[in-house]
């Protein structure tokens, strides 16, 4: 039998922290937060010294704990949300290890009355030399004087560089690009928090660099130095080499957002100063954004990286080289497809419509690859798809469009129908477009079929009353563009719901029939009414279908016939052309007939197309949303309200 070891009575255990059962390996106490010291006075519930040493420890251990849990679990207030591991993220230095033990020395003022040109000089180079320096953050309160005396130092050469040409010598040069290396360049922190959970840049708070007191008068003290009127280039091949360069672009993954802006504009002024690192540092963002693609799907400085890209592809010159095609089509497009896409977007379509801009004929494999990426469930990310295709259309002409219209409005007519309002919202807004409208009504016969059916199911079945005001404009606009082609796609829609109801009608005929004839073959077995595919409610709206149709065209034309205002919008036709108004009754042509060849305007102010509450339908009444008096101005692009 186990004999267990008797605690020593000089110090006996406080009753609020326990001892492991190896004795041999003591552990750290366990302090238990949830007990009440004031219930665990020394009493029968609880051990005294002297009965531990006849007692196992793991025993008392858990009497211990489940006595003080009896008397504690009422005291302690009950907690209906677990607070969040990612909120106990800590700003942590980047440096762990700081080698540098110099002092830090004080020297005279730089910009003194009595201190000739090449005393300042002399100054200024001791001091860039003492801000080689480094204190390490991690302990706040460590090194204060030094640490402040360094700061005070950085803001005078600031100053200093802002107003003096530099020293014409590599020398100088190399020892500027040391002290500013030996700040920023370090090893980043690890981008988890506590518990191991990787950094999420969209839900979690990023960590400062609490040394940015001193790296962000470097960063501006380089940046300054670039900037300089006697910035040597010559020279400075020399010093800021591709090593150089690399080590910049690994800083833009740092979590402190400060930086990475300063990070933008000191490595955009090196690209337009070194003229022979603007090829490596090019591939080197290549290289950045594949790793993104492809392996780890997390960088924080993706969208900084793009800014600066934007700016590169603007000063290309035409034609544009094929190494810059191969890098759109591989390495800028895929882009759309990672996951945190939303946190970079509006810097990425700057990219492409810079592209296109250079060259149009770019339009169609990045309207492809859009097409190729569309997200299927993430109707935020549809959003910003429509927002990037929009803005590809307003630079580009009719040759251009018409080499990839059909399959991007044939994706467009499934956004029309889409549940999410915002999804239908964007793929309407197309035609609020007056360039996108032009070129719509220039292909209206390879793109009305495909999108009028669903622009009819928007007017009819969605739920967003907003979404029917815009798909009426929309229908407004198919119809008053080409009347002959509106009817042909109409009498179409007539035929398929026609056909669609006497297929309906054989299909229960021949379930009728098979019913009967299992019944007559199996008396007393089969009871009931027949098998219908369709239930009565599903039946009723399609033989509806038609009604339903008729009523929204009737509507319209009415509305058409009895605005009196319709003059003022005829200058937003499609075709600026012609802008002839449309006929009225009493004018030849009325009551509706117009030639196919007219152009009509495309009419934005939606409280024209007010409906009445109630429309009989098919025999019932439905019930229509009264629409907003609002209405689209396309001078401004802005939503008034008027009332």
């Amino acid at each position: 039998m186990n004999k267990t070891k008797p605690l020593p009575q000089e110090n006996p255990l406080p009753p609020d922290k326990f001892i492991s059962r190896d004795t041999k390996s003591l552990k750290e106490p366990i302090i238990t937060s949830q007990i009440d010291h004031a219930t665990l006075a020394p009493g029968p519930e609880i051990m005294s010294p002297t009965e531990l040493q006849t007692h196992d420890s793991g025993e008392f251990l858990r009497k211990a704990i489940n006595d003080s849990y009896i008397k504690s679990k009422h005291n302690v207030p009950q907690v209906d949300e677990v607070q969040s591991i990612r909120s106990l993220r800590r700003p942590r230095s980047s440096r762990f290890n700081v080698p540098d033990k110099r002092e830090f020395r004080i020297f005279p003022l730089i910009e003194d009355s009595r201190n000739s040109e090449g005393d300042m000089i002399k100054l200024f180079s001791k001091k860039v030399d003492q801000c080689s320096i480094v204190f390490d953050f991690s302990n706040p309160n460590s090194n204060l004087k030094a640490k402040d005396a360094k700061r005070t130092t950085l803001e005078e050469l600031v100053e200093y560089i802002s107003k003096y040409p530099l020293p014409r010598s590599e020398t100088a040069y190399r020892q500027i690009l040391n002290m500013v290396g030996s700040n920023i360049f370090r090893n980043l922190a690890p981008q988890n928090g506590l518990h191991g959970e990787p950094f999420d840049p969209e839900e979690d708070e990023p960590s400062m660099e609490p040394a940015w007191s001193h790296l962000e008068l470097i960063y501006i003290f380089f940046q300054r130095f670039l900037e300089n009127n006697s910035f040597d280039e010559s020279i400075a091949r020399k010093v800021i080499d591709q090593k150089f360069a690399l080590q910049l672009l690994e800083l833009f993954d740092t979590e402190d957002p400060r930086e990475r802006e300063m990070l933008k504009t000191v490595l955009h002024r090196i690209y337009g100063k070194i003229l022979s690192l603007r090829s490596f540092i090019r591939k080197s963002i290549n290289h950045i954004f594949l790793q993104f693609i492809y392996e780890s799907d997390r960088h924080n400085g993706i969208t900084e990286l793009l800014e600066i890209l934007g700016s590169i592809i603007n000063g290309f010159t035409i034609p544009l080289k094929d190494e810059h095609k191969v890098f759109l089509r591989r390495v800028l497009l895929p882009l759309h497809k990672a996951k945190p896409m939303s946190t970079y977007h509006p810097q990425l379509a700057y990219c492409t419509v810079q592209f296109i801009e250079k060259d149009p004929s770019l339009a169609h494999p990045i309207v492809i690859s859009l097409l190729k990426f569309w997200p299927k469930v993430n109707s935020p990310k549809e959003v910003m798809f429509l927002n990037e295709l929009e803005e590809v259309l307003e630079v580009i002409g009719l040759d251009e469009f018409e080499t990839f219209h059909i399959p991007l409005f044939q994706q467009l007519g499934k956004c029309i129908v889409s549940p999410h309002f915002q999804v239908a919202d964007r793929a309407l807004a197309f035609w609020r477009n007056e360039h996108i409208a032009q070129l719509i009504h220039s292909t209206l016969d390879s793109l009305a079929p495909i999108v009028l059916h669903e622009v009819y199911k928007s007017c009819s079945c969605h739920w967003n009353a907003s979404i029917h005001q815009h798909a009426y404009a929309v229908f407004k606009f198919f119809m008053l563009s080409d009347e002959q082609l509106f009817d042909n796609i109409i009498n179409q829609l007539r035929n398929s719901h026609r056909k669609g109801l006497v297929e309906r009608e054989n299909r229960k005929e021949k379930w009728t029939r098979l019913y009967n004839k299992v019944k007559s073959e199996n008396p007393g077995v089969v009871d009931g009414k027949p098998v219908i595919l369709v239930d009565e409610a599903t039946e009723q709206v399609d033989v509806n279908a038609v009604d339903q149709l008729e009523l929204i065209i009737e509507h319209v034309l009415s509305e058409q016939v009895g605005d009196e205002n319709s003059s003022r919008y005829t200058s937003q036709s499609p075709n600026s052309m012609n802008i002839n108004p449309i006929p009225t009754p009493s004018e030849p042509g009325g009551s509706g007939a117009m030639n196919s060849s007219q152009s009509v305007p495309f009419y934005d102010s939606y409280n024209e197309f007010g409906m009445n509450t109630q429309y009989s339908l098919g025999g019932h009444q439905a019930l229509v949303t009264e629409p907003n008096n609002m209405y689209y101005e396309s001078g401004n692009s802005q939503w008034q309200s008027h009332g």
